[in-house]
């Protein structure tokens, strides 16, 4: 059997792995909508969400319909917010 050598880099290598990892799952969970977390061996994660009010809803719709007239209002582009490109044409 042979051995394993694991040099200072890569112990380095995999605890930044693990730790970028953890960061990630830290701020995916924290951008949930979750109130009661639990992280446990046997279950995993378990999660109980709070669902949306309709004021929220409201806000969350009216930003997205800002964002759309913001870029249906660049040179370019239409109501639906993709950029289209335009042709200019001269004769000489």
């Amino acid at each position: 059997m042979s051995n394993i050598v694991i040099t200072e880099t890569g112990i380095l290598t995999f605890t930044g792995l693990i730790l970028a990892f953890l960061i990630k799952c830290c701020t995916t969970l924290e951008q949930s909508r979750c109130k009661k977390i639990q992280i446990s061996l046997c279950k995993g994660l378990e999660c109980e969400r709070e669902p949306m009010t309709a004021d929220e809803m409201e806000a969350q719709s009216a930003s997205f319909k800002a964002m759309q007239d913001q870029n249906s209002g660049q040179k370019g582009g239409d109501s639906r917010g993709v950029l289209v490109a335009e042709r200019t044409t001269t004769m000489s």
